[in-house]
C-alpha cells in the first residue's frame, strides 16, 4: 500500500503551516490536511492552488502530479477530486484510470487503520513493564519479579499483545481489533460498490458523448465538438490547423479564442507581422519554424538566423540565403536603373528583372 503525497506548492493566500512543501505524507493524512486546509480557506474566505504529488511503491517519479484549487470543495474529497481530473485529462484511458484510483482508495483505507491504532507514549517507552507471576502456581524460586524490556522505537504497526497480559485486557483489545477490522471490511466493499456503481453508470454516458464528439469532428462542427468537450479544444484547432481551413479556424477562435489558434491563424492568412506579436503560443516544433520563417518574412534576417541555430532547418537555412540572394539582386537592379544613358533595350531588361526579383521574394518559402 506504498504510496505517499507530497505538496511541493502552495498559494501565498493560504495557510503554509497546515503542510510541510516536499514532505511526503500517507494518503490518509494528505487528504485529512488538506480538508483542514480548505475548511481554513473558506473560514478566511480566500483561495488559492496547492500542487499536489502522488508517488507509488517507492517510486521517484510521481504517478499523479496536478494543481488543485482551495476555497472551492476540492479539499474535501481528494480522491474524488484525481479521478474527476484523470477521467477530463485522459477520457480515453478508463482502465488504468480505475486501477489507479483502486490503488489509491486501498491506500486510503490501510492508512486509516494505521492511525487507529495508538502509539505508545514516551512514557510508556521508557518505563519497565514488570508482571508479577503468582505464588501459588509457581516455584519459590521463580517468585521474583520479571523485567520486560521497553520499546524504544515508535512505530505505526500493530504490537503483538504480551503472553503475560491477563486474559481480560486481551478480551478488550480482540474486541477492539475485531470492530476496527469489520469497520474497514466494510469501508473497502462501500468504496469498491460505489465506484463499481459509478464506472457503470458513467460508462455508456461517456460512450454516447464520444460517438457524438466524432459524429461532429466529421461534418466539421468544430464549435460544436468543443461545446461538448471542451478540453479537447487545442486539439481540435490543431485539427483544423492541418486541414488548412483559413475560415474554420477564424470562425472557431470567435467561440474559443486561444494564443495558440490566433498564431496559427495569422500564418495561415500570411500575416507575419501578427505572427511575431503571438509568439507567447506553446512552441512546437512547427510553430518554432514559423515564427523564424516570420522573422525573415518581414526582413529580420538576423533573428531568423539566431532561431534557426536552435532548430537547425536545412530548408529555412536556404531561404535565408535565397533571401539575401534576391535582396541583393532587387538592389543592383535599382542602381542600374539609375544609370544616366540606358538605352531602351537596357532599361526595360532591368526593369524586367527588379520586377521578377521582388516577384521572387514577395513568395520566397511560400509555396
Amino acid at each position: 500500500m506504498g504510496m505517499t503525497i507530497q505538496i511541493t506548492d502552495i498559494s501565498p493566500s493560504l495557510p503554509s503551516s497546515v503542510f510541510k512543501c516536499n514532505h511526503p505524507y500517507s494518503i490518509f493524512e494528505g487528504a485529512q490536511r488538506l480538508t483542514v486546509l480548505e475548511e481554513r480557506a473558506q473560514e478566511t474566505q480566500t483561495a488559492g492552488k496547492v500542487t499536489i504529488q502522488i508517488f507509488e511503491d517507492n517510486e521517484t517519479d510521481a504517478t499523479y502530479h496536478d494543481d488543485m484549487s482551495i476555497g472551492e470543495d476540492n479539499g474535501y474529497a481528494l480522491i474524488s477530486f484525481v479521478e474527476e481530473r484523470l477521467k477530463a485529462l485522459y477520457p480515453e484511458n478508463d482502465d488504468d484510470i480505475a486501477i489507479f484510483i483502486e490503488k489509491l482508495t486501498d491506500a486510503y483505507t490501510y492508512d486509516t487503520r494505521q492511525v487507529e491504532v495508538s502509539e505508545p507514549t514516551e512514557q510508556e517507552q521508557e518505563e519497565t513493564t514488570v508482571v508479577a507471576i503468582p505464588t501459588e502456581t509457581v516455584p519459590d524460586e521463580a517468585q521474583k519479579q520479571i523485567e520486560v524490556e521497553p520499546k524504544i522505537e515508535k512505530t505505526h504497526r500493530i504490537k503483538r499483545p504480551s503472553l503475560r497480559v491477563p486474559w481480560k485486557r486481551i478480551s478488550i483489545i480482540a474486541g477492539v481489533a475485531l470492530g476496527v477490522l469489520t469497520i474497514t471490511i466494510g469501508i473497502i466493499f462501500s468504496v469498491a460498490a460505489y465506484q463499481s456503481k459509478s464506472l457503470a453508470e458513467e460508462e455508456p454516458k461517456r460512450e454516447v458523448i464520444q460517438q457524438k464528439y466524432a459524429a461532429l469532428i466529421r461534418d466539421k462542427k468544430y464549435t460544436e465538438a468543443a461545446d461538448i468537450s471542451p478540453e479537447q479544444v487545442l486539439d481540435i484547432e490543431n485539427l483544423i490547423v492541418e486541414q488548412g481551413d483559413i475560415d474554420a479556424l477564424r470562425k472557431f477562435q470567435e467561440s474559443y479564442p486561444t494564443t495558440e489558434g490566433a498564431f496559427d491563424l495569422a500564418c495561415l492568412e500570411k500575416h507575419w507581422d501578427q505572427v511575431i506579436t503571438y509568439q507567447k503560443a506553446k512552441q512546437t516544433k512547427e510553430r518554432q519554424y514559423m515564427l523564424a520563417f516570420s522573422y525573415l518574412k518581414v526582413g529580420n534576417v538576423g533573428e531568423a538566423e539566431k532561431r534557426n541555430a536552435t532548430l537547425k532547418s536545412s530548408t529555412l537555412k536556404k531561404l535565408i540565403s535565397d533571401y539575401r540572394i534576391l535582396t541583393n539582386n532587387i538592389a543592383i537592379s535599382e542602381s542600374n536603373l539609375k544609370k544616366a544613358g540606358l538605352s531602351a533595350g537596357e532599361k526595360q531588361s532591368f526593369t524586367s528583372n527588379l520586377k521578377e526579383y521582388k516577384a521572387q521574394l514577395e513568395t520566397l518559402g511560400e509555396e
